[in-house]
């Protein structure tokens, strides 16, 4: 068993405060609370310094950043690259003789996050205090077993992320067949022989979702009872709504082109859950089957994303219906063999896309399970290091 000592977290972990005035002519990268998805470890998206107007904290890569606005959404994060970041986001570096790796994974626990929220101020926008937690005692292990606890726990970070990476590969390589396929030489002033110009409706309909009363959610799974997929599902576990099995319920596979249709998220591709959808999703139904992979690379495209979030916004509620999809006009071929054979090569990349992201929630669940157990001793280093290599 490791051996522990007993320190408050103020003696391990520094909160600095490098302020920075955003400047019009200086373009750094920019980090709010919007950017840092929950519960995940990860980035949603990143910014521009120069599009911000208030003050900052500035950053450094290996810095971690934790999200003291409403911490329980565990907005944790551990850049590779210097920028400045939101004022609602703590900037932590470890102390001398602790590793900056397991702060990382400290405050990204279950433990370190519950005792955030539970000291935090502020009834309806809640926050983080540092100076209730700085004084919480913690047990840390040495700090050559900190390092290799924090290890073991990115190197399934880095697995997630080369997973990510290989992605975006297979998802830019489905783009390039697009362009091949259906783009390529096709000049819709001056249509070759064998093309038309056709609404998106003539290739599809779409059905939307459901919402079965609130009072009925459970997050538990019970016999009798189906997953309720909402947007946010498709970008974390850690929120599963569960419903009763009736019949007014509509349901998707995981192969299904989703679109989110109201929100900030309007417009969105979303594929990859088995279950019912609410009524913030429709589901794509092609009016053939070999349609499927082309509307799923054209909805997600910049020219098809532009024109539905323009859609939404002229309506009086923000959203989109299906005549809205008439105005949409595209070139495709009179013959459906470009349709097959982009069918034909896209699935397979589609099938490696889903396999990859199941194994990330393996990893990420692994993750997280190990967490706690490596930081308190209850799984040995040395076993879980056996495992992994296993």
């Amino acid at each position: 068993m490791p051996q522990f000592k007993t320190f408050k977290l103020g003696d391990a972990i520094n909160l600095v405060k490098d302020g920075y005035t955003p400047s019009l002519t200086e373009h750094l990268h920019y980090i709010g609370l919007e950017h840092i998805e929950q519960q995940t470890l990860r980035l949603a998206g990143i910014g521009k310094s120069s599009d911000v107007t208030s003050n900052k904290f500035r950053f450094k890569s290996g810095d971690i950043l934790f999200g003291k606005l409403r911490p329980y959404f565990r907005k944790v994060y551990r850049p590779k690259f210097d920028g400045v970041c939101s004022t609602d986001i703590w900037v932590v570096r470890a102390k001398k003789n602790f590793d900056q790796g397991f702060i990382y994974y400290l405050m990204a626990s279950e433990e370190f996050v519950d005792l955030s929220s539970q000291g935090s101020s502020g009834t309806r926008m809640p926050r983080a205090d540092w100076n209730n937690l700085k004084n919480i005692e913690w047990e840390f292990p040495s700090l050559p077993t900190q390092t290799r606890i924090a290890a073991i726990l990115s190197s399934l970070d880095d697995k997630i992320e080369l997973n990510r990476r290989t992605n975006a590969t297979l998802e830019a390589m489905a783009q390039t067949l697009f362009k091949k396929y259906f783009v390529e030489d096709i000049d819709p002033d001056n249509l070759p022989d064998g093309w038309r110009m056709a609404s998106l409706n003539e290739l599809m309909d779409f059905e939307g979702g459901m919402q079965p009363p609130a009072n009925q959610f459970i997050d538990i799974p019970e016999h009798g009872y189906v997953r309720l997929i909402q947007i946010r599902d498709y970008e974390s576990d850690s929120n599963i709504t569960y419903v009763p099995l009736k019949n007014n319920l509509r349901f998707c596979n995981r192969k299904d082109v989703m679109i989110a249709r109201y929100g900030a998220s309007v417009a969105r591709v979303c594929y990859g859950l088995d279950g019912a959808y609410n009524v913030a999703l429709v589901k794509v139904k092609p009016h053939k089957p070999f349609y499927t992979e082309f509307l799923r690379t054209y909805l997600k495209s910049k020219d098809c994303q532009e024109k539905i979030i323009n859609m939404s916004f002229r309506s009086v509620q923000a959203g989109f219906n299906k005549d809205d999809f008439k105005s949409i006009i595209i070139p495709v071929p009179n013959d459906d063999q470009n349709f097959i054979s982009y069918e034909n090569e896209v699935s397979i990349l589609i099938d490696k896309i889903l396999r990859n992201r199941e194994q990330n929630k393996v990893l990420a669940k692994t993750r997280d399970s190990l967490l706690p157990k490596l930081m308190s001793g209850e799984i040995e280093v040395n076993a879980a290091e056996n495992e992994l290599v296993s």
